[in-house]
């Protein structure tokens, strides 16, 4: 488990072909990151694929679905990682997507989240973050990053 610098949880369930998409997506940015599947009960092998097309990631198999957090907190509770991505096995990171996202970090310590492009819908959306008071909020856009201070 990762000792310093980055670590990102990808919580899997029946990913498909998006898991890998987004292995390689977090493998190609500019910021090198420990990455760890924590596989939530999956049945359609995606956990397996990722797996064979990237052999140095961890996946961690759960023997039932934990749930989202439950899986994020079993993989962070082994780790000691000065920064935690979470991402969901649907996410494709854009080019310098972490490198912006801890630029933000290293100037406001605390909680980061990028613009969701959803290529369904062809939109865009903020995402959710924390509020200085500890409440999801949706940032407007054309704004940096909200973060809550550390």
């Amino acid at each position: 488990m990762a000792m310093q610098g980055v670590l990102t949880v990808i919580v899997n369930y029946n990913g498909g072909t998006g898991l890998a998409d987004c292995v390689e997506s977090v493998n190609a940015q500019s910021i090198k990151t420990e990455i760890v599947i924590i596989d939530n009960g999956s049945t359609d092998g995606s956990e397996i694929q990722a797996k064979n097309r990237f052999p140095d990631i961890t996946v961690q198999k759960a023997s039932h679905n934990l749930g989202f957090g439950a899986a994020i907190n079993l993989v962070v509770s082994e780790s000691s990682a000065e920064t935690i991505v979470i991402l969901n096995p649907d996410v494709v990171l854009l080019r310098d997507c972490l490198s912006q996202l801890l630029l933000q970090l290293k100037t406001s310590p605390g909680v980061v989240g990028p613009v969701l492009n959803v290529s369904e819908s062809n939109s865009r959306e903020i995402g959710w973050t924390i509020n200085h008071v500890g409440m999801p909020t949706v940032q407007s856009p054309g704004k940096l990053p909200l973060y809550l201070p550390g």
